[in-house]
């Protein structure tokens, strides 16, 4: 599901927002035509800051939940 935006990567992106009280932000970018880079960046309320980026949205979601702690489940 490369290129946009999935289903699968914004419930794993409210998923966190509700249960780590993240602020997390989406921003995408194609340099010179090239596939979509998504970089997510997420704030704790203790002001700790990661950033995850990828071309697939959905991994891109999935790597910010690993970088912050939170166990997905395989399915």
């Amino acid at each position: 599901m490369s290129g946009g935006r999935s289903k699968l990567g914004d419930t794993v992106l409210d998923t966190l927002r509700q249960h780590m009280k993240l602020a997390i932000k989406v921003d995408s970018s194609s340099p010179l035509g090239g596939p979509t880079l998504w970089r997510l960046h997420a704030q704790s309320v203790g002001g700790q800051v990661w950033v995850a980026e990828h071309e697939d949205y959905y991994k891109a979601a999935c790597i910010l939940a690993e970088m912050v702690g939170f166990e997905l489940e395989d399915g």
